[in-house]
């Protein structure tokens, strides 16, 4: 199995330059608006990535999942 790379560039810009046409149409829609300003509140937290201890998807204890 292989990966044509190119269709995928291709595919890629291609998309982008859709999506840069859509931006461009839409763009007199939002002329006038207002800007928001938000805060966010941030701090550190430590976080359990698997509180079962195990991954679902693979159905195996994470500790083999370090190894591999």
């Amino acid at each position: 199995m292989w990966c044509n790379l190119q269709k995928h560039l291709q595919s890629m810009m291609g998309s982008f330059w859709l999506l840069l046409l859509y931006i461009q149409m839409l763009s007199p829609m939002f002329v006038g608006g207002v800007t928001r300003v938000y805060y966010l509140g941030i701090h550190e937290v430590n976080w359990n990535y698997a509180p079962t201890g195990k991954n679902v998807l693979a159905n195996q204890s994470i500790a083999h999942n370090l190894y591999v």
